[in-house]
C-alpha cells in the first residue's frame, strides 16, 4: 500500500496553515528537530506523537508520554492512542493536525473574484457614471426652491471623494491581507451598492404613496441596511481569504446591528417627542396613487366619531 500522507497543520480558521509529505512510516511529531514533522508550538513535547499504519491500512497515532496529551476533536477527549480515519482531526497542545493520503479527493476550484473582468477600469466608469446620474437626479428630485445646476457641481468633489477614499481604504486592507490591492473592483462594489440605494429607497417611498403605507417608507432603512451587508460581504469576499460561509454571518451580524440600532434610536425619539408626527414629506402627482382616496366630507365626518371619546374623557377628568 501506498505509504505517502500528508499532515497538515490547520489554522484557528480551518484552513491549511502547513502541510508536510511523510515519505515512510511511522513517522514523529514535535517540536525538537530530529522529528519528521516540526511544531512550532510551546505547548508541544519535543517528542509529542508517533503516526503509524496498521495492517488493515489505517492511521494510527500515539501519544509519546507527552505532559498535555493527545485529543480527538470529534468528541472532544483525551486519548493515549487512536486510529484515524477520514476527515478526523487531533489536537497535540494548542495545534490541531489532519492527516491526509496521496488520493484524498479535493473539491474543485472556486472563483476567483480578483481576476473577473467586472473589477476593470472601464466597469468602474459605468458604475460612476450611473452612480453620478442617479446622485444628481436625487438631488434635484429633493430640491423644493429653484434649482440650480452649480449646486450639482459644488457637491461634487465631496461625492468622488468619498468612494474613492473607501475603495482605498479596503485596497489597502487587501494588500496587506492577500497581496492584491484590487482598488477598481472596490470601487466597483461601493459605487454599485450607492446607485442601489438611490434606487431602492425612492421605489420604496413611491411605493408607500401609492398604496397609502407610510410604514414601507418609514423602514426603508432595513432595505439600505440590507445592501450595506452586501457591499460589506463584497469588500471582504476581496480581501479575505475566509470562506462564504463565515462572510456571510459577519455581514448578517452587521446588518442586524444597524437595524436594531437604528430602530431603538428611533422608538427613543419618538419617547421624547411625543408630539412627533410622521409624515411623508414627498410630493408626487396624483395619478401615481393606486390605494382610493378619500374626499374632505368623508374625512370630516370619519373625524366627528372621535368627538364623543374625547368629550367623555374630559367629562371624566377632576
Amino acid at each position: 500500500m501506498d505509504q505517502l500522507i500528508h499532515v497538515e497543520v490547520l489554522s484557528r480558521t480551518g484552513d491549511v496553515a502547513q502541510r508536510v509529505p511523510l515519505a515512510s512510516l511511522p513517522a514523529t511529531i514535535g517540536r525538537a528537530y530530529d522529528n519528521d514533522v516540526i511544531i512550532d508550538d510551546p505547548f508541544v513535547a519535543p517528542h509529542h506523537l508517533r503516526i503509524e499504519r496498521l495492517d488493515d491500512g489505517n492511521l494510527h497515532v500515539v501519544d509519546l508520554g507527552s505532559r498535555n496529551g493527545l485529543h480527538l476533536t470529534h468528541p472532544k477527549r483525551r486519548v493515549a492512542e487512536a486510529t484515524i480515519g477520514g476527515d478526523e482531526r487531533v489536537r497535540i497542545g494548542h495545534t490541531v493536525l489532519r492527516f491526509r493520503n496521496r488520493d484524498w479527493p479535493v473539491p474543485a476550484e472556486e472563483s476567483d473574484l480578483s481576476a473577473e473582468g467586472w473589477r476593470s477600469p472601464l466597469v468602474t466608469a459605468l458604475a460612476l457614471a450611473a452612480y453620478l446620474a442617479l446622485l444628481g437626479l436625487h438631488t434635484y428630485s429633493a430640491t423644493i426652491e429653484d434649482f440650480q445646476p452649480a449646486r450639482l457641481l459644488a457637491g461634487l468633489p465631496f461625492a468622488l471623494l468619498v468612494p474613492a477614499v473607501w475603495s482605498g481604504i479596503w485596497a489597502a486592507i487587501g494588500r496587506l491581507a492577500s497581496g492584491r490591492a484590487s482598488f477598481f473592483g472596490h470601487c466597483t462594489i461601493i459605487l454599485t451598492g450607492a446607485t442601489t440605494a438611490f434606487v431602492v429607497e425612492p421605489l420604496l417611498k413611491l411605493a408607500a404613496f401609492a398604496f397609502s403605507l407610510p410604514a414601507l417608507a418609514a423602514e426603508s432603512v432595513i432595505a439600505i441596511a440590507f445592501i450595506i451587508g452586501a457591499v460589506l460581504f463584497g469588500h471582504l469576499r476581496l480581501v479575505s481569504r475566509l470562506r462564504p460561509p463565515i462572510l456571510i454571518a459577519g455581514s448578517a451580524a452587521v446588518v442586524i446591528l444597524a437595524v436594531t440600532a437604528t430602530q431603538i434610536n428611533s422608538w427613543l425619539e419618538s419617547r421624547d417627542d411625543v408630539n412627533q408626527i410622521s409624515t411623508m414629506n414627498n410630493l408626487y402627482p396624483p395619478f401615481l396613487r393606486v390605494a382610493p382616496g378619500e374626499t374632505p366630507e368623508e374625512f370630516i365626518h370619519d373625524s366627528r366619531d372621535l368627538e364623543k371619546p374625547l368629550l367623555k374623557q374630559r367629562d371624566a377628568a377632576p
